[in-house]
Parts: structure tokens; C-alpha cells; sequence
């Protein structure tokens, strides 16, 4: 007998049990937003959000490229499937800034909005050359969008832990 053999370790139920072989027999079937092209976006956020580093191309023409966030979204384009949002600073900050403006989480259940992404080029001078940048803009619908019983078991079901996914190999060597 250990003398860890006295910690009691917490049961899961049957369905905690059953949700997570779920959620680690879907990586395969994970869906990333597609953001690499000029367009608009229309997505629900729902989860949490998961900041990760990645190896940075070229640091002096983009300094924050390191941090890259990914949440789960509804992609109202799309059918309303639930995918993976991947994306770096300049396009998560705007919905902090939501958050700071409005005092609504944008990934609150019941008192959360749709959201428009506007994907676009535009010149920027960086030293002594003009470079075409990628650049996004982030908008709030004017009405509450709470989510449906359908959706947040959809998300239950068929979402898997993001931090369990960018640490197996299931995880994408490419990043938007």
C-alpha cells in the first residue's frame, strides 16, 4: 500500500467518460475558418479562448506574429458547422475591445452578438518599403445572437479540448 493509496481521486460519470473518448476521436474531423482570403465572415465565438506561440517567419517586419489565439466559432457561412478559429493578435484584440466597450463577453451563451470579419489588404510602410498588409476589422451585429440548445450541445458533442489538440500531432503545421 502507497501512502498516496488515502487520496481520494475524484469519480467522472459515465457521461464525462464518454465525452472525452468522444472529443479525442474527433480531432480528425476538426474544421479550421478558412481566413486566408479577402471576404467577410460571419461567426458565432463559443468556448474559451487558447493563445499558443509559434515560430516567427520574419520579426522585424511583424513583430507579434509569435502569439496566436484559436477559439471555437459557429461559421454562419458555412452551414453554421462548428470549426476552429485561428488567428493572431491584431484580429483577437478586437474582441477585447468589444469586451471593454460593451461589458459583454463575446462568447457569453445567452448575451452575446454574431460577428462580421472583414479580411482585406492594405499598404503599410515598414522602414524604408511599402509592404501590402493583411488586415482584418472585427464588428458586433446590432442584436443579441444567444445560442440555441442545439448549438451548445453541438459544441458539447463535437468540439475537442484545444489545449489537449495543439499538443498531439493532429495538430496543423500551417498557421492562417
Amino acid at each position: 500500500m502507497s501512502k498516496f493509496d488515502c487520496i481520494k481521486k475524484p469519480k467522472k460519470t459515465a457521461e464525462e467518460m464518454e465525452r472525452e473518448i468522444k472529443r479525442t476521436r474527433n480531432f480528425d474531423k476538426v474544421q479550421f475558418l478558412d481566413l486566408s482570403k479577402p471576404g467577410r465572415y460571419k461567426v458565432r465565438l463559443v468556448g474559451s479562448l487558447y493563445t499558443f506561440k509559434i515560430s516567427n517567419p520574419n520579426p522585424e517586419a511583424y513583430p507579434n506574429y509569435l502569439q496566436r489565439f484559436s477559439i471555437y466559432v459557429f461559421d454562419r457561412n458555412d452551414e453554421n458547422k462548428l470549426k476552429i478559429m485561428e488567428k493572431g493578435y491584431m484580429l483577437f484584440n478586437q474582441f477585447l475591445e468589444y469586451k471593454d466597450i460593451t461589458r459583454n463577453d463575446p462568447v457569453s451563451i445567452d448575451n452575446a452578438p454574431s460577428f462580421v470579419i472583414e479580411m482585406f489588404f492594405r499598404e503599410e510602410k515598414i522602414g524604408d518599403r511599402m509592404v501590402n498588409m493583411f488586415m482584418s476589422s472585427v464588428m458586433a451585429e446590432k442584436d443579441i445572437c444567444p445560442l440555441t440548445k442545439e448549438e451548445i450541445k453541438r459544441f458539447q458533442n463535437d468540439s475537442v479540448n484545444l489545449n489537449e489538440y495543439y499538443l498531439t500531432p493532429h495538430r496543423r503545421d500551417y498557421y492562417a
